[in-house]
Order: C-alpha cells, then structure tokens, then sequence
C-alpha cells in the first residue's frame, strides 16, 4: 500500500482495507508502483508469491471466492492481521422469499439538510434509475433508502407501485409539481406542534404506527415521516429483509472552504463579506444600504474588459453583475419569506458603467414602496467629480406556484441553422471592443434556429472555487447574454463598438444557477431582427430544463465612454421611469 499512497503511519491498516475492498469490487488487483527488482536477500522463485507490477485481472476458480490478506504492524509492536473474502453470491430462494409490493405501494423515503439537497437527491435518484443498465427490484430500492439512509430535516416521500411510476413523480417533482397524489413534503421544524402529543405519550405512537403497519396504511404512515416521526421502516417486513442495493449517496453542498492564495483581496473579504458582491451593511435609520470595495483583481473585473471610447480597453463590471448585487442586497435586507417565493426584478435599467482602474466603493440603496410594495434600488458611487448611478429598478417578491421547464430536446430540434464556432465568437468578440477573459468563456456551444438559439453554457473551472456564494453568477450570466450576438450581429460584419446591457423588462430568479445549463434566447413579443431596438427573452435553465432564471425585454446599446456619458439626459429618464412615465422597454427605444 505505501507504494501507491505514502506512508500512511496510524492510518496504513485501513488504507490497506479500503484497498483490498475496491480491488475486490474492480475484480483486479493493482499493481506495485515503482518496483524495478526484487532484493537479493529474498527468494521467491520457488514459491507461490510474487510482486505484482502491473494492472491484472484477479482470476479464482469458479468454485472459489477471492481472499486477501492485510498485516499492519503499529509502532507499539502491536500487529493485526485481517483475512477479507468477497461475499457468497446470494441465493435465489432468499430473494423469492423476501416480500415483494402486495398492491398497496411501496414506500421510497428521501431526506436531507438543506432543501436544494433534497433537490439534488432527487435527481441523482432518477439520473440513476434512468442511466441503469439492469433492471431494478423497487422493493429493494426502498428498502435501501428505508434502512440504508439517515432521516434528517427536509422529507421527501413517495407511495409508488412501480420503478415507472417513481420516474414519473420524480420528474414531476424536479418540473416544480410539488403537490400530487403518493407525494409527501414535510420538514420537521414545521410540524412540531402536529407531532407534539407523540413526543407526549410515546405508547399511542407506537399503537398508531402498530396499526397503520398492520392494516398497510402506508400513506399514512408515509405522511406521519414526512411530518418528523420518525419510523422503523424494518416492521414493515418479515424475517426475511429484501436486499440493500447501491444507490446514490448523500449530495453534500460542494462548497469549498480552501484559501487560494492567488486571489488575496477576494479571499481577505471572504470570512467578512456578506456576498461576494456586497461587502458589508452601511444602513442606519434613515437607509437600508449596502457597500462593497473592487480592486479590479476579482476574476468578474479581471477577465471583462470593455473598450470605452477614446479610453481604450477598461475593466468594467459586468451587467449582470448589478443583477446579483441586486438580489443578494434584497435577501439580506428582507424579512423571512413564505415558501419558496420569487424574486422579481423589474425596469432595470444599466446607464453609466463602472469602470475600476483603482480600488473603487460602489453602494447600493434599498427603500420600500408602501403603496406597491414594491423595493426600490439603486446602486451607485461617488467620487471627486461626484455620485454616478450605474442603474436602478423595483423588485418583489411573489408566491410560486409552478417551476417553468423547457423541453430541451424539443428546442435541439428546432435549432436548424447550424451552429457557430465558439473560438471564433470569442474572437469576433475581441474585434467588437469586448475582451472575455477564462472567467467570462462560459459558452460550450451555440446553434442557432428560425429567430431563436439554444446557448450550452458551463461555469469556467478557475470560478468553480466559491461559486456557491451565488444565485446568479456573474460568469453564466453574462456568458447567456454574450449568445445574444447570434440574433442581434451580423458575423460577417461586427460592429466596431462593443454592445453592452442596456435595459430590461424583468428578471425571475427560480433558483440558483448550476455548473452546466442552457440559454434559450429568442425575440420579444412584438420585436423584430430589422428593428433599431432589438428586445430579447432569455430562459436560463439546468440540463434537466428546469428554468433557474428568466428574462424579458432585454435589450442592448452601444457603449459610451464616461466623458461622453449624457448625465442630465439619463438622470431625466431614471426619474421617467421610477415615475411610471415609461417602461424600462420605451427607455431602450430613447436610450
């Protein structure tokens, strides 16, 4: 074992278990690295040993098992030696014997921590179910996540009869349909108060749960679990157990928590900021207010760069980054939301750009509007020549009822154009004044239909450190509005300047972004490819088509250098729009 991983001191005894063990899951045995020749002083030519120096097949003979040895020898002079056999093949009789489904369902229990966990395990679990080469025994399936799986605070459960039936409520679920019939949410903080007079009198549990196993009452009993009771799912069988299976583990929170020592600043503000975005609370009593300090050496500054006029190629902070601040900002600052709310940003309108050559504060303010209930926002900054507002908007909250899915295999169909290279996007984009860095290359592929395109995006590896802190990240973001150009530029003729955000109708974020999705852009309701002001709908989705995000009237424009910047003119039409006067989609017709 030291050959392949080190020495490994206290720890060389179980190295060598978890060895033996994959090598007798693989049916292989692994080689001994780095060996070139046997020590004079030991003689094996005669004997049955040798030192295995290459990768081979672990064959035995079809009436044996395969064995193997491990001698761990401790300092102390304490030695152990441990004989490990793969296990006898079960029998047929013990399988036909175990109980199969008797019409009333089978009961597929799920848990987590966290509800995006939960989330997660779900998919894993169909992604598993749909990828499986044999057949699976349902019985065996729930029996493994009955006993197998520890109950925690978010439940998920389903009363199914069939693996079909599981796929299907499954889908349903991960589609937004949390509410069917076999379906059971629950989460334990909730139900305290329903559940309180079991914690009280534990002999009625036990009755109750008794008769609900004896009469088959599994709904019941499936409900019960999902509000916090939390059963022993072995009473539901006889003797003789159905098996456990290899099912998909526990989907931890890929969350890293390693310092990259070459991101000094980000990683100086981790263990204070509240948001990668949003550093710390400046509010009082007069205002709900935010900051946050860029150095220009955060990966969204550092790799998107902007040509602006006669100051040539700048750092800027990219639009959809504003989104983000937005959102976060308003998290933190609102009260505790009902379940599973939306977040809805609308008329946001980009107008001066930040342009960090230096480090640089950048704020932003939140008020309520009594009469809409609605949030007013607006980020900004200040320095010696005066305050700049880069952008402002509303936003709200409202309930969700359904999550949006897209059929992607439907929209791959229509995608019929062809599609663009994606090294050649990136260049033509250099050529427009807009220079994307490894950070801003989220773009996988693009293909492009009738007026509409399907963008595959993935999150760039050197911002997957951190990226959890994020709903909307700035990389995918703005990687979805790059696909853009494939409606609104003409490839063979790019414009000179660049084209920057300009204004949008509304965003609603769903959920959060994952490492890999999907872009679907296509023409506004009433806008045209030959009109001056193209407007845009942009669905951002996961790989399974649930939507994350979706956008309508978006909208570009040209960008302007800070000297060229018309501040009378775009402080007139902020006040328009927050006025209700015009539209964050009329503002791009003026803009």
């Amino acid at each position: 074992m030291k050959s392949n991983v080190g020495h490994c001191l206290a720890a060389a005894g179980i190295a060598g278990f978890i060895k033996i063990v994959l090598a007798l899951r693989h049916r292989q045995l692994p080689p001994t690295v780095n060996f070139d020749r046997l020590n004079e002083h030991i003689a094996l030519a005669d004997t049955p040993f040798y030192v295995n120096d290459r990768l081979q097949a672990w064959e035995v003979a079809d009436t044996d098992r395969r064995r193997a040895a491990i001698s761990a020898f401790g300092f102390s002079g304490t030695n152990a030696h441990v004989v490990v056999a793969e296990p006898l093949a079960r029998e047929e009789v013990r399988k036909s014997a175990a109980p199969r489904t008797d019409g009333n369902g089978v009961v597929v229990p799920l848990s987590a921590r966290m509800p995006e966990q939960l989330e997660q395990k779900a998919r894993e679990l169909l992604d598993f179910i749909r990828n499986a080469e044999d057949p699976i025994d349902l019985v065996d399936l729930a029996y493994t996540l009955q006993v197998g799986r520890e109950a925690m605070e978010e439940r998920l459960g389903f009363l199914v009869s069939s693996i079909a039936q599981l796929t299907e409520k499954l889908d349903a679920f991960l589609s937004g349909a949390r509410e069917s019939e076999g379906v059971h949410r629950g989460q334990m903080q909730d139900a305290k108060d329903s559940l309180s007079i079991f914690a009280q009198d534990a002999d009625m549990r036990d009755a109750i749960v008794d008769r609900c196993i004896a009469q088959r009452q599994l709904g019941k009993l499936l409900s019960l679990w999902a509000k916090g009771l939390d059963l022993d799912w072995r009473k539901l069988y006889g003797e003789i157990k159905p098996k456990r299976i290899r099912l998909p583990l526990y989907p931890f929170a890929k969350q890293r928590y390693w310092i990259d020592s070459s991101s000094a600043t980000q990683t100086a503000t981790t263990s204070t900021a509240l948001h990668p975005l949003l550093h710390t609370n400046t509010s009082d009593f007069t205002a709900q207010s935010y900051r946050s300090k860029f150095t220009g050496t955060e990966t969204f500054l550092r790799d998107h760069r902007v040509k602006l006029g006669g100051r040539g190629v700048q750092k800027v902070l990219p639009g959809v980054a504003y989104l983000e601040m937005a959102r976060a900002a308003i998290q933190h600052a609102a009260p505790a939301q009902a379940k599973s709310p939306v977040l809805e940003i609308s008329e946001f309108v980009w107008l001066k750009p930040l342009v960090v050559t230096e480090p640089k504060e950048v704020s932003i303010a939140l008020s309520r509007n009594d009469q809409d209930a609605n949030i007013n926002y607006e980020i900004f900054s200040e320095d010696a020549a005066g305050r700049s507002v880069h952008c402002q908007g509303f936003a709200a909250y409202k309930p969700l009822s359904a999550t949006p899915r897209l059929d992607l295999d439907q929209l791959k169909g229509q995608m019929t154009r062809g599609a663009v290279d994606c090294d050649a996007l990136y260049g033509m984009f250099d050529v427009m004044g807009l220079q994307y860095g490894s950070a801003h290359r989220g773009i996988t592929s693009l293909h492009l239909g009738n007026h509409q395109l399907l963008a595959q995006l993935r999150l760039p590896e050197c911002v997957l450190q951190g990226s959890a802190a994020f709903q909307l990240h700035p990389s995918l973001m703005d990687s979805a509005l790059q696909a853009c150009a494939g409606l609104i530029v003409d490839f063979a003729q790019p414009p000179g300047e660049p084209l920057v955000p300009f204004a949008l109708a509304s965003l609603q974020v769903f959920s959060a972004c994952t490492e890999e999705m999907f872009a679907w852009l296509r023409y506004s309701s009433g806008s045209r490819p030959e009109d001056k002001v193209i407007r845009l709908d942009i669905d951002v989705c996961d790989r399974h088509g649930s939507v994350c995000v979706q956008m309508q009237g978006f909208s570009a424009r040209v960008a302007e250098s800070a000297a060229s910047f018309d501040s009378a003119f775009y402080g007139r039409l902020l006040e328009r729009i927050m006025t209700g006067e015009v539209s964050a989609m009329d503002a791009a017709e003026l803009g």
